[in-house]
């Protein structure tokens, strides 16, 4: 399992394993992404989070098509398959037209 997001009490880090124990490991609907896969995640302005791991997955994708769940510090918060990237066997990952780049200051790991 990844290590929790920086989370400053035990009682937080204590909910986010409990939040993440309580996720589907098999995805609801067919795709390629996996439970422990690390990716790149793109918010909705195209600034890209990189390094996040795949923690679980919804019941379903009903809610606006968001059902995967990362290792961030709003971990709550689903994602859609479309918002993140995989990386290549060099570390790499494909960057589109209009996405900013945005390094992490700190391994989740």
């Amino acid at each position: 399992m990844s290590r929790a997001p920086d989370i400053p009490n035990t009682f937080q880090t204590a909910k986010y394993h409990e939040f993440v124990a309580g996720l589907r490991k098999i995805s609801p609907v067919r795709t390629d992404f996996k439970v422990g896969q690390v990716v790149a995640y793109v918010n909705d302005y195209g600034v890209i989070f990189e390094g996040h791991t795949i923690v679980g997955f919804a019941d379903d994708d009903l809610f606006h098509g968001k059902f995967i769940y990362l290792n961030t510090d709003c971990y709550w918060c689903a994602v859609a398959p479309g918002s993140l990237r995989v990386y290549d066997e060099g570390g790499d990952f494909e960057i589109r037209e209009g996405e900013v780049v945005y390094e992490n200051q700190r391994t989740l790991d």
